[in-house]
Parts: structure tokens; C-alpha cells; sequence
């Protein structure tokens, strides 16, 4: 049996894995455009971290965009 995040528990360790990334990065398949990590559309569902992105939009405002885990996340970032 596993044990339960608590909120404040899920909160900081969204927060942990978001600060691994970039403060702004692009993705693979997307040349030329920008990301970041959306924290508060990023949950947990079980024990399993998703991290929402978000992009840049042409009027600067910052649209969620896609989800992954961390880890698929992280094979997709470009600088």
C-alpha cells in the first residue's frame, strides 16, 4: 500500500521538479517557440507527477499548452 501526498506535500514537489527545468525553453517539436512549466496546472494523479506546459503566445500571454511526466519532459527540452 502506498501512502497518500498531502497537498502541501504535492504542492512543493510540483514545485521541486518545475525548478529542474528552464525558466523559459523550447521543445523539440516546436522550433522557434517557447515554454515554460505551467505549476498550477501541473498535478498529481496517484503517485505519478504531471507536468503541464505552458506556451508563449503571439500576444505574450502564457496558454497551457501540453502535459508529460517529468522525465518525457525532460527528453523534449531544447534551449
Amino acid at each position: 500500500m502506498t501512502t497518500r501526498m498531502t497537498w502541501a506535500e504535492e504542492k512543493a514537489a510540483i514545485a521541486e521538479a518545475a525548478s529542474r527545468f528552464p525558466a523559459q525553453f523550447g521543445l523539440r517539436g516546436h522550433p522557434g517557440r517557447r515554454f515554460r512549466v505551467s505549476v498550477p496546472a501541473s498535478y498529481f494523479s496517484g503517485n505519478t507527477l504531471t507536468l503541464y506546459t505552458a506556451i508563449k503566445a503571439t500576444d505574450g500571454r502564457w496558454l497551457d499548452f501540453a502535459k508529460a511526466t517529468p522525465g518525457d519532459l525532460a527528453r523534449e527540452v531544447t534551449p
